[in-house]
């Protein structure tokens, strides 16, 4: 009858709808619709952690979105105390399916003891959900979280402290003995720089090349003359790109590149 068939189009509906939340979590990391269903299932039982920890997902969600790094790490954090507080006997479908999911999800991030080691954590899984942007400045900070590290800086994320770390490229080729004129001092793909001994260094001017040509606001024609360098060395740009899908070799990235060995490399 009617009756019948609305209540079967309402649960395909609502079927269709959990169905999106789950492959948007395992397929794009995106947190807000499974924050939605905990939000929805603590509201119909009456269980306030559930609602907490589906609004503590949202944030994160949000944060990851817009990659603010210092309130990243606090809502994992939070989003970790609040699961810690939950009795999976209180979960009904699909959250005890994916529960321990996220679980695992969010203890990747917090049982890391190092700042460094979270944003790595991080980058890994932007650039594993293809947000490759996202993924490439957050490797790169943090690399420059690991030598403040080191150097055992109390608050990495200070941000007086942070531009002491800034590595540019073309203070790096000078401490190389390297002196450039500005339509060469962005490219990477130069002899110095093929050789061994210097590869990560190559690979961290790869990494700041495609950092600053998608994500700073320069002037015209720094950015176009960036893309410019860019587009001349494209066979090297797409396999150190496709090389950044192996969670090894960003790994070796982080643990290789050291560019504070040489005072000059150091920004004052």
């Amino acid at each position: 009858d009617d009756e019948y068939e609305i209540k079967t189009l309402r649960d395909l509906q609502v079927l269709n709808k959990l169905t999106k939340a789950v492959e948007d979590f395992y397929q794009k990391g995106v947190l807000q619709n499974i924050a939605d269903i905990y939000v929805k299932q603590g509201e119909e039982f009456k269980l306030e952690n559930l609602k907490a920890l589906g609004k503590a997902l949202k944030d994160l969600d949000f944060y990851l979105n817009l990659n603010i790094l210092e309130e990243i790490n606090e809502s994992f954090d939070k989003v970790s105390n609040i699961l810690n507080e939950i009795d999976e006997n209180d979960l009904e479908f699909p959250l005890s399916l994916i529960h321990n999911d996220i679980k695992e999800f969010i203890d990747k991030f917090t049982k890391k003891s190092k700042i460094s080691e979270k944003q790595l954590e991080l980058a890994k899984w932007h650039l594993k959900n293809d947000r490759l942007l996202l993924g490439l400045i957050t490797l790169q900070e943090s690399i420059r979280s690991k030598h403040m590290e080191k150097d055992n800086i109390e608050d990495v994320f200070n941000l007086d402290e942070r531009k002491k770390y800034y590595f540019s490229i073309d203070k790096i080729l000078k401490s190389l003995g390297n002196n450039l004129n500005d339509n060469d001092k962005f490219n990477c793909c130069l002899n110095i720089l093929s050789e061994e001994e210097n590869k990560y260094i190559k690979y961290w001017c790869l990494l700041t090349n495609l950092r600053n040509a998608g994500g700073h606001n320069l002037a015209e024609g720094e950015k176009q003359r960036q893309i410019k360098n860019i587009k001349n060395c494209k066979e090297e740009y797409e396999k150190f790109l496709k090389e950044l899908k192996n969670e090894e070799f960003i790994e070796e990235l982080y643990q290789n590149i050291d560019l504070s060995s040489k005072k000059d490399r150091r920004s004052k």
